[in-house]
């Protein structure tokens, strides 16, 4: 029986365990990992909403840093000013 709460998306071994499932279950066909600890039900896998959300939970959080900083700040670029001639 799959837990409906795994059903909408991804999660990890954690979440799996919640709901009372083993690393074990998550091998059968039912499921498909993701990368990094992160699985998903087999049918949801390839939605490009599932595949983001779990490709940002292997990121890590620095959404402040995005706002606060201009951009070429956080991507470490530093541009010289030049004249015209």
């Amino acid at each position: 029986m799959i837990p409906v709460a795994l059903t909408t998306g991804p999660f990890n071994l954690e979440g799996a365990r919640r709901h009372g499932l083993t690393k074990d279950h998550l091998l059968g066909a039912s499921w498909r990992r993701l990368g990094g600890g992160v699985y998903a039900l087999r049918a949801i896998a390839n939605n490009p909403d599932v595949v983001l959300a779990a490709t940002s939970r292997r990121l890590p959080c620095r959404q402040s840093s995005l706002v606060e900083r201009p951009a070429g700040f956080t991507v470490s670029i530093y541009l010289r000013a030049t004249r015209s001639r």
